[in-house]
């Protein structure tokens, strides 16, 4: 048994930068690297990634717990990733003290307010925590890569979850973090910047039907044979539904179906932080919230909002509720769902936020069904 409010996962072992301090005509300032440098406060990792990379293991003056580095001579490493531990994204704003901000655009963690940026100038950055397995060490553990950039926000992101689909379904694809230079010209001035890239061994054309007999031969499959389709019109398609009476056919794919509101269990109410409509980095609306895979639309997360505030206000259900009853209609373990639901949990709990982003349109309109009923058998009660 494991303890189901604790967020299991792997420890970091190191971390990857691409920029550095240098000193010139008696002033420090930072720039970036053209290779990568590794620091980390395992020796043996350290001679590890020297020896696979280049450079030598030096002493690390740092007010971390870091205390070897290595600048490598590659600007290109080997990686893997873990899917549910690879990505967390935040815009942050630090002082000396610590982080005095941390927000999803919409939702304050720290202060458990609302955002108090104007979306269109920003003081918070864009903060990006890319871990990933750093492919020929020999250590159990993650590296991490810290940006600040808007490039690596947006970019790294798309990269990060087309690995963990492509992990999660048992296709492990080999990718390459890689520093890449790109010019820009912004009013008249022709800028130039690093930026830290994921490239993946996994070519456009593999997605394309085209390519399916490629692939066919190359995995040493038959590919089952195309039925043949037959025309009808819809009428024809219902009365005959209709008059069978046969239920919908499931696979073992298929998932399960989400219980009635009165089969689920809800207990004593824990406070948990309210959640808002999820935006985009420039304040405006998304027609569909993409998160975990979920297609659920902007009305339905803004509806699940009110109905998910009334009852926990009302201390009818608790955000644990709602985790355990999705997972029971997905048929997989509680702990399971909130490992594969990024940034599902910290700290300070169990979030609303991801659990919602990440249902399908299906879903969310079954839970909004369940939690009206609960809602109407609430207000009934109290009259």
């Amino acid at each position: 048994m494991a303890i189901i409010d604790l967020q299991k996962r792997l420890r970091q072992i190191g971390t990857v930068r691409y920029g550095e301090l240098v000193s010139r005509n008696g002033k420090t300032f930072p720039s970036t690297r053209a290779t990568w440098r590794a620091t980390t406060s395992d020796e043996m990792v350290a001679r590890q990634v020297a020896e696979l990379f280049g450079g030598t293991v030096t002493d690390w003056d740092s007010k971390s717990a870091e205390r070897f580095v290595v600048d490598t001579d590659t600007n290109r490493l080997p990686i893997a990733v873990v899917p549910g531990h690879a990505l967390s994204q935040f815009y942050e704003l630090w002082s000396g003290g610590g982080c005095k901000r941390r927000c999803d655009g919409v939702d304050e963690m720290i202060s458990g307010g609302a955002c108090v940026c104007d979306p269109e100038q920003r003081e918070c950055k864009p903060t990006t925590r890319f871990s990933f397995v750093l492919r020929g060490i020999d250590a159990l553990g993650l590296f991490r890569l810290n940006t600040t950039g808007y490039y690596a926000a947006v970019e790294l992101a798309g990269a990060v979850e087309f690995l963990e689909v492509a992990t999660a379904r048992g296709e492990v694809l080999p990718g390459w973090l890689r520093i890449e230079e790109r010019r820009v010209v912004r009013d008249a001035q022709t800028k130039v910047f690093k930026v830290p890239v994921l490239d993946v061994a996994y070519g456009i054309d593999r997605m394309l039907p085209s390519a399916a007999p490629k692939q066919a031969a190359e995995l040493s499959y038959t590919p089952a044979p195309q039925r043949e389709l037959v025309a009808v019109t819809v009428e024809e398609g219902l009365a005959s539904a209709k008059a069978s009476g046969t239920p919908r056919a499931t696979s073992g794919r298929s998932a399960a179906p989400i219980p009635v509101v009165d089969d689920v269990e809800f207990g004593e109410a824990v406070p948990v932080e309210e959640s808002s409509p999820v935006r985009q980095p420039n304040g405006s609306t998304v027609e569909t919230v993409k998160a975990g895979g979920g297609t659920v639309t902007q009305a339905q997360a803004k509806k699940l909002n009110v109905l998910v505030g009334k009852l926990r206000d009302a201390e009818q259900i608790t955000t644990e509720h709602l985790y355990r009853s999705l997972a029971k209609s997905r048929n997989v373990a509680f702990e399971t769902m909130v490992d594969l639901i990024a940034d599902a949990q910290d700290e300070e709990g169990l979030h609303w936020g991801p659990l919602r982003d990440s249902l399908t349109k299906t879903e969310a309109t079954d839970l909004i069904d369940r939690l009206s009923k609960l809602e109407q058998n609430t207000a009934a009660a109290a009259a």
